[in-house]
């Protein structure tokens, strides 16, 4: 699903619950000793999407450790992004020299509550949404409506 989204620049992988026989490498184990156990399979599925994304553009797996705020920090020459929310994880991955900087976010296709879509939305992106109220609050799929905050943070706002 994310892939098309996406330009051919950019790999991707994702995966719906958890991925057959994932790992962590030791060093991202520590990471996550003292997690309770939804942390440590989110964290996992995060990084076994990571490191299948990596593989597709001719990467080794290597351990992707997180930066000063938390933020994954790639191998030299790629760039990245990893989510995961209930029951879904995906990764984004491009080299540097093809792609200044990589965002994704997802959430659970929920109801969004009043007046979230009028902040990430511009009207004419709403215009295409269905007309019905109920449906119209509501994201047809996991990360659809969390794609918009990215450009948000960088556009400013609204």
């Amino acid at each position: 699903m994310i892939d098309e989204l996406l330009p051919e620049t950019v790999s991707a992988a994702e995966i719906f619950g958890e991925p057959p026989a994932a790992a962590l490498l030791p060093e991202e184990e520590p990471l996550v000793s003292r997690a309770v156990d939804k942390r440590t399979r989110e964290f996992t599925a995060g990084r076994w999407c990571a490191r299948r994304a990596m593989a597709q553009l001719g990467s080794p797996p290597v351990p992707i450790l997180p930066g000063p705020r938390g933020e994954p920090r790639w191998p030299s020459g790629l760039v990245g992004a990893i989510t995961h929310c209930a029951g879904y994880a995906a990764a984004v991955v491009a080299r540097s020299t093809e792609v200044l900087a990589l965002g994704i976010d997802a959430e659970p296709a929920e109801p969004l509550p009043d007046g979230v879509l009028e902040a990430v939305a511009l009207p004419g992106e709403r215009a295409g949404l269905p007309r019905n109220p109920a449906a119209h609050r509501r994201c047809p799929g996991t990360g659809c409506c969390s794609a918009p905050r990215s450009p948000c943070t960088r556009r400013g706002s609204r």
